[in-house]
Parts: structure tokens; sequence; C-alpha cells
């Protein structure tokens, strides 16, 4: 099952301050293993580390942790995937991070597409 957490996403931010947002928890149901496909298509005037994304998880759909092996930074347009990782939560989200470089206006757009299957 393919699931949409980003689809022409955008965020923007100023001065350095970095943009947080989250998703909608999805409940795994009986599936274990996520891949992750990344996909921006524009970015500009961002700092290090630019976007960032986490998947975190959890058991009960209200207590989050991170998971750092479902997680990647882009600093540039780009279109790729991480390896499959295996989670036995019951829900999971995702954190996106977007940091403009200083005393300007940053803005990035960009899809996350979850795989998510049985191992």
């Amino acid at each position: 099952m393919i699931i949409a957490f980003a689809n022409n996403q955008v965020m923007v931010a100023n001065n350095s301050i970095t943009t947080i947002i989250y998703t909608d928890p999805v409940p795994m149901g009986k599936n274990d293993r996520l891949t992750c496909h990344i996909n921006v298509e524009y970015m500009f005037n961002s700092a290090a580390p630019g976007l960032k994304y986490v998947g975190e998880f959890s058991l009960n759909g209200s207590d989050w942790l991170p998971n750092l092996s479902v997680s990647d930074s882009v600093n540039a347009p780009v279109q790729k995937s991480l390896a499959p990782v295996i989670s036995p939560a019951a829900f999971v989200r995702f954190r996106f991070e977007f940091t403009p470089g200083a005393a300007v206006v940053g803005a990035v757009n960009f899809d996350l597409h979850v795989d998510l299957d049985h191992s």
C-alpha cells in the first residue's frame, strides 16, 4: 500500500528559523515495513540541512518516538528512496523540517510517498 504523506507540499520559512510540520498519523495495520520515496521539485535559499524528514512511530497514537532509520535530509531538488525499514509500531507519521538561509525567505516543494508492506 502506498501512502502519500506529502503531495506537492510547500514549506516556506524566513531568517534561519526552521519551520516544522507533522502529517496525520496512519495506522500500520498488518504492515511492518516502510520504504520512503522523496521527490523534491524545487528548493531555494535553504541552509543545511535544508529539508529534513523523520518518521515517528507510536503504539497508541498519542506517544510518538522518532526513528532515525526512517529519516533523511536534502539540500537540492532530488528523487531518491531509503532502504526498507522494519517497525512493529501501530501508527506512523512524519515530521518535516525546512531551514532557510540567514536574512532570506526560502521555500521547498516536495512529495513523500511511503510503501507500507509486510516483511
